[in-house]
């Protein structure tokens, strides 16, 4: 081989392995956007509004503040959700909405922090989108 034609494979073989390295982060992201859509389709709603509401009686008779979210960590712990329900989510903080409005079809059910620090929510009109810590603060503001 001429020195040429080694230098043009070398630029070749350093292009394709840079561009490898660039799309395994969108590779992951898909992966988790996806594992996370299935978790939160899989999961049934009337399950999470009848867990969601025995949380709150249950706070609510035991005296104690309730707040505007409950995590799927303290409804498993609470014994309101089983554990296999919350086993998709692998972990993951996910967090419900206690005060939801169904004539609010944008009002927020459910959210999943990702890894790429964006946030998986859940829709009350039952649609999944992806969106900033930035737009999840002005809706949780308005």
């Amino acid at each position: 081989m001429t020195k040429k034609r080694i230098i043009v494979f070398a630029t070749f073989a350093v292009l394709g392995i840079a561009y490898i390295i660039s799309i395994i982060p969108n590779i992951r992201h898909n992966s988790e956007w996806n594992h996370t859509v299935r978790a939160l389709r899989g999961l049934p709603k009337a399950r999470v509004v009848s867990a969601v509401d025995a949380f709150v009686r249950t706070q609510k008779t035991q005296g104690r503040a309730v707040s505007d979210t409950v995590s799927l960590r303290e409804l498993v712990a609470g014994g309101f959700l089983r554990v296999e329900e919350a086993a998709p989510f692998g972990g993951k903080d996910v967090a419900f909405g206690l005060r939801v409005d169904e004539a609010r079809p944008q009002q927020i059910v459910a959210r999943v922090p990702l890894r790429c620090g964006t946030i998986a929510v859940q829709l009350a009109d039952g649609s999944i989108q992806e969106i900033t810590p930035a737009a999840l603060d002005r809706q949780d503001h308005k």
